[in-house]
């Protein structure tokens, strides 16, 4: 029996073996060796907290795959030979392939530091990590977080939920300053800080120190400070799974390299999600974007190529969203760096400086190009439609009643909007 076969159980997988059964009564595998089920990563800050169980995080029955007439096999896939179309277990068993869908994921980066096997030194990517960490972190009072990105709050959360006091270090001179301007990474500073969380900019980890049993001490900063810690979380990024490749003919870059039908330049091989590099990827996106809607998109789009329905990979506008402690932060369009030539923005915040939007436009036409929004939710839709249709800043903040969704809360925010983008227009004038 040979058919589709999947090595990922993540969501650009689990997508891809839904949609494949949807198109096909050929047998399809399932290689996964991380676990036996499908659940959401996103969710895995809630079981730590006691607010979920893991059983909740698994949108399907525990039987939907054999429902599905889906084969799981719970082992790891160690090699690939493209050539005899076969992969080799770790239990020695081999599989054969007609096609062939990698959707291995992302790996946590690590930092190269010195002490960074020390016990009591974990990443967050998987529900294995969780284990560990929950391990890790009973009965300590304070920790080190090191990585200013999205992980790195939410694990920053999850150890202040239990109690734990938490450094969190980040490297740049302001939190996410790769995504927002100083002015937008200020009010989330100020909201992380307000829970107590000790906040370090310019600030990275040099070494970790630890004792005769290697178990973790102390953290020494790039500024000399040594920080007193049992644990420390690193949370600087991941990058995609790509060692299962290693010595095969298959592309790789930093990730799988993949065309716009997301086809790798081996014959019936195919990559998805966060493993996936496009070689040509859509103005405004990169060719590797590690979220769980890409991810899903890609897993659609890839059983409908793998199924011979060719079809493009193409995720529109850029959106995502997160919470930093309850407040809510969501990103949409193209949002250029802060020296981009020939681009210009709108800045409002509230008179407490707890919520913001931030409007890129194109300095020559006005056309709209991406937003910020922080403590404030906005409609997608009605994004989408502004980028599809080239609206002007202008009819832009004019609609922004249609472009705000939690009009209850925020009835007087537009209005309010409207008076600063009319006064600053009065003074450019």
């Amino acid at each position: 029996m040979a058919g589709f076969v999947i090595i990922g159980n993540g969501i650009a997988g689990a997508t891809a073996a839904i949609r494949l059964r949807e198109l096909t009564e050929e047998p399809i595998t399932m290689i996964s060796s991380e676990t036996r089920h499908f659940y959401s990563r996103t969710a895995l800050m809630y079981i730590f907290m006691g607010q979920l169980r893991y059983k909740d995080t698994k949108p399907y029955e525990d039987d939907f795959w054999q429902q599905q007439k889906i084969d799981l096999v719970y082992d790891h896939a160690t090699e690939i030979d493209p050539d005899s179309q076969t992969i080799k277990m770790k239990d020695g068993k081999q599989l054969k392939y007609d096609s062939l869908l990698l959707a291995t994921g992302s790996v946590s980066r690590k930092g190269n530091w010195k002490g960074e096997n020390l016990h009591g030194i974990h990443n967050l990517y998987n529900i294995q990590d969780l284990k560990k960490i929950e391990s890790a972190t009973n009965g300590i009072t304070h920790a080190v977080v090191a990585g200013g990105g999205l992980i790195g709050i939410e694990l920053c959360e999850m150890l202040h939920y239990k109690g734990i006091h938490v450094t969190f270090l980040v490297r740049e001179s302001f939190f996410m300053g790769n995504l927002l301007s100083e002015q937008e990474s200020q009010i989330i500073e100020d909201h992380i800080r307000s829970f107590g969380i000790e906040l370090m900019k310019n600030c990275e980890v040099s070494s970790f120190r630890g004792d005769q049993k290697q178990n973790l001490r102390s953290v020494e900063l790039s500024n000399g400070q040594v920080i007193d810690t049992q644990f420390a979380g690193i949370t600087i990024g991941v990058e995609p799974n790509i060692s299962l490749l290693k010595g095969t003919s298959i592309q790789t870059n930093r990730g799988i390299q993949v065309d716009e039908h997301l086809r790798t330049n081996v014959e019936g091989i195919f990559a998805a999600g966060d493993c996936a590099e496009l070689i040509s990827p859509m103005k405004g996106r990169k060719a590797i974007e590690p979220v769980w809607y890409t991810g899903k998109l890609m897993g659609e789009i890839a059983a409908r190529n793998m199924t011979g329905l060719k079809t493009a990979y193409d995720p529109g506008h850029w959106f995502n969203s997160a919470k930093f402690f309850h407040l809510e932060y969501q990103v949409y369009g193209w949002i250029p760096s802060s020296d981009a030539v020939g681009h210009s923005s709108f800045f409002w915040k509230t008179k407490d400086s707890k919520r913001c939007i931030k409007a890129h436009y194109n300095s020559a036409t006005g056309i709209v190009t991406g937003c910020n929004f922080i403590g404030l939710r906005a409609r997608q839709a009605v994004c989408e439609d502004a980028f599809n249709q080239g609206i002007h800043i202008d009819e832009f903040i004019k609609n922004i009643d249609r472009v705000l969704f939690d009009q209850e809360f925020t009835r007087d925010h537009p209005a309010s909007i409207k008076k600063h983008y009319d006064n600053l227009k009065l003074i450019t004038s």
